[in-house]
């Protein structure tokens, strides 16, 4: 019977590691006062490069898996909003950053807004607290 269970498990315990990875995601909404515009500039350490003007309650969707063989997976990116004739920039920060682990179905939100730029992170299944990063500040 030990030797049932034991058999079990493994196979179970084989059948769960073949399944496959979700992508990461990352998304930017802009929740800008309306008419404003906010600019996305994305680089990964792959040399994927996204640019897009994300319009008001639009959003911006960037899905991306780790793989096994890069070892410090990374997004980098810049933020940037018009204020009449002023641009606010949020300079480039890491938007993702991978774990020694690579990581599954993990999904990052970033709410551009007019005070700060909100970030929440799912992994799942919860939520992490929701932070802030106000415009302009180095952080």
């Amino acid at each position: 019977m030990n030797h049932m269970i034991a058999l079990l498990l493994l196979i179970s315990f084989c059948f769960g590691l073949s399944e496959a990875c979700k992508d990461n995601r990352l998304i930017f909404r802009n929740e800008l006062v309306n008419g404003r515009t906010l600019k996305v500039t994305c680089v990964s350490s792959k040399n994927r490069r996204v640019v897009k003007d994300v319009k008001h309650h639009e959003v911006l969707r960037i899905s991306f898996a780790e793989g096994a063989t890069v070892r410090r997976f990374a997004w980098d990116c810049n933020l940037e909003q018009w204020s009449g004739s002023k641009m606010i920039t949020y300079s480039f920060f890491g938007a993702y950053t991978a774990h020694f682990i690579p990581e599954c179905d993990k999904l990052i939100v970033y709410s551009a807004r007019p005070d700060a730029i909100y970030v929440k992170t799912k992994r799942s299944p919860l939520w992490l607290p929701e932070h802030a990063f106000h415009w302009g500040q180095k952080y």
